[in-house]
């Protein structure tokens, strides 16, 4: 009976083995056949590729930035400077936001531009994916302001506005640059002749 009990448990343990082998070499074989490979975000259901074109800016160092997105979901507002998608910049621009569509065409300088629908803006409050697209920004050219000198037009001082800045005096500290021996400073104008006080905040 023991001579049967071994045989049989033998017989039982071949199988099992053989088994044990298959599943082994197709773990490892799919393994080689995936190598290499970058992951497919389908297959975690992140089906939406959402394409963030700078169009002449640029987003984490790059022109486009590709991320995925799974359908109906909000999607990620470019912003700050330590993001997965930082806030895109370009010198001597703001952006004025995102679009799904945009025109292109050619300045007054015949160079190429590009035109904007306001039904096209995305809202990132509350605009879902739906499907793969493309947004693209908005850039208007930055405000400067001058502050210059009356008697020679000389620019005293400049600096660049943003769209939510406004148009303020300079500092104590900047005033105290720019002042001119013998002289006391008597406040801003909006023409030459120092007729019109500039209305900071108006």
């Amino acid at each position: 009976m023991e001579g049967f009990s071994s045989m049989k448990n033998n017989r039982l343990r071949q199988p099992l083995i053989l088994i044990i082998l298959i599943l082994a070499a197709s773990l490892f074989l799919g393994g080689c056949a995936t190598a290499g490979k970058p992951p497919n975000p389908g297959d975690w259901g992140f089906d939406c590729l959402v394409t963030y074109d700078a169009l002449g800016g640029v987003v984490n160092n790059r022109g486009i930035r590709e991320t995925f997105y799974m359908k109906n979901s909000y999607i990620f507002k470019p912003s700050g400077s330590t993001n997965m998608l930082i806030e895109p910049v370009r010198d001597g621009y703001i952006l004025a936001g995102w679009y799904t569509a945009k025109e292109d065409i050619t300045d007054e300088d015949g160079n190429p531009a590009y035109s904007f629908s306001e039904a096209d803006r995305w809202d990132f409050e509350t605009d879902r994916v739906q499907e793969d697209m493309t947004l693209y920004a908005r850039w208007v050219p930055q405000g400067r302001v001058e502050y210059i000198d009356p008697e020679t037009d000389k620019v005293m001082f400049s600096k660049n506005i943003t769209g939510s800045d406004a148009v303020q005096p300079l500092t104590p500290a900047a005033e105290a640059l720019i002042s001119k021996p013998g002289m006391t400073f008597d406040g801003y104008y909006e023409d030459a002749g120092l007729t019109t006080p500039y209305p900071f905040g108006g």
